[in-house]
């Protein structure tokens, strides 16, 4: 249990008495003592003024005022006052020269705190003390022997500004309507932002589309063999007299036919390989917020180095497959036509129209691509695809990104970001 002194003499600076219930406070009770002189240098005094007229804040401003208010009422009366038994206050009405120390200057007005301590160290002996919060006047008072005091945090007294708290206020409205508003953002058909697809080749492509023409073309000879001429046998009144009707006509058909399948291998060599040199890329545009986006449009910028079109247009970039020659015997097709390459890794399937597909599409070539998209409405929690596009690389794959932009009417936030499509 810590002893309890006869009389100790303390010295407040301005924070102490700004920030606490200063005159409230029972000193003998916190201080363990008999008798407690609180002295009031002329520093503090000078700074509290300044603090009425320049405080940082009304609330600051008005609180020096009031404490200047209270401590010039006890200016016409004789020193000390009396607080409660025992609790006496001195103002000091002149200012300790810093010169009483060689460490001590003027300038500072901690130095001239320390510098009333020490004075009245010299009047009253050891049990003299600063009352501060303040770690680096605290660790000055070390070396001058001088004691320090913390006031108890019970004691503060809080300022209570009225336009700090009106802006609290709005700060906390602004953080409700804050996620009262929709937050768009984009991903790719994953849901991540970053798409891998398998490298491929000029090489690569090549041989696998060279593959599938000769396949295709070998079913094709089957379904149309050549023909070989024959001389009727019998001419009876039975006898149907044959289309070819002669060996003439049987090989230029034939040439016909050699002709057909030529091309037909080179139609199936050059739609192959223009499917094998392309990727689907799906874009997904999310509403994460907590009501609807408005009117939403959604920027997205490609580099160059590959052909950009919708998916819709892709298969109009092909030539109809060739017809095969009229084979007189009986009737005959092309079959399957575009089936032929349907197993395609990027095969086109009819797409459903979804109640929230875009409002309009376009897809800008410049040195790059621009492609936007718009929308009416993206409810809360909903994620909407975006019309599929189709890159088509002439030469080797490479990997890419995706810069976007998304605004929609009812948010004044943009959202930005990108994507990436990465080849391994």
């Amino acid at each position: 249990m810590k002893e309890i002194i006869d009389e100790i003499h303390v010295v407040p600076d301005t924070n102490a008495i700004l920030h606490f219930n200063f005159f409230e406070i029972p000193w003998k009770k916190e201080l363990k003592a008999r008798s407690v002189v609180i002295h009031i240098s002329i520093i503090v005094l000078s700074e509290l003024g300044k603090l009425k007229d320049e405080g940082d804040s009304k609330a600051i401003r008005e609180r020096a005022r009031n404490r200047v208010r209270r401590l010039a009422s006890l200016l016409e009366l004789p020193m000390p006052v009396s607080l409660r038994e025992g609790e006496l206050l001195m103002l000091e009405e002149l200012r300790t020269d810093c010169a009483i120390h060689e460490d001590l200057n003027d300038r500072f007005g901690d130095h001239q705190l320390i510098a009333s301590a020490l004075r009245l160290k010299g009047e009253h002996g050891e049990n003299v003390s600063i009352v501060s919060a303040d770690i680096a006047l605290r660790f000055q008072l070390r070396r001058f022997g001088i004691g320090a005091i913390s006031l108890d945090e019970k004691y503060r007294q809080e300022i209570s500004d009225p336009s700090e708290k009106k802006v609290r206020e709005l700060q906390a409205e602004i953080e409700r309507l804050e996620k009262q508003k929709p937050k768009l953002s984009a991903s790719l058909k994953s849901g991540d932002k970053l798409q891998k697809f398998t490298a491929f080749t000029v090489e690569s492509r090549s041989a696998k589309a060279k593959a599938l023409a000769a396949k295709v073309v070998s079913s094709q000879k089957q379904k149309l063999p050549y023909k070989i001429w024959s001389e009727p046998v019998s001419k009876g009144p039975l006898y149907i007299p044959g289309i070819f009707n002669s060996k003439e006509e049987v090989d230029k058909y034939n040439v016909r036919l050699d002709s057909y399948f030529a091309k037909l291998e080179l139609w199936v060599f050059q739609v192959h390989f223009r499917k094998l040199s392309s990727i689907k890329i799906n874009i997904n545009v999310s509403n994460e917020g907590v009501v609807p986006a408005q009117r939403v449009s959604a920027w997205f910028h490609f580099p160059d180095g590959f052909e950009l079109v919708e998916e819709s247009d892709f298969l109009k970039n092909f030539s109809n497959p060739p017809e095969p020659p009229a084979d007189p015997n009986k009737f005959s097709g092309l079959a399957g036509a575009f089936e032929l390459i349907r197993d395609s890794p990027v095969y086109l399937n009819p797409r459903v129209q979804s109640e929230s597909a875009p409002s309009s599409i376009s897809v800008r070539k410049t040195n790059s691509y621009e492609v936007e998209f718009n929308y009416e409405r993206i409810r809360q929690g909903e994620s909407v695809e975006v019309e599929c596009l189709v890159a088509t690389f002439e030469v080797n794959s490479k990997s890419f990104q995706i810069e976007y932009r998304l605004v929609c009417d009812n948010c004044s936030d943009i959202g930005n970001g990108h994507l990436s499509i990465v080849f391994d």
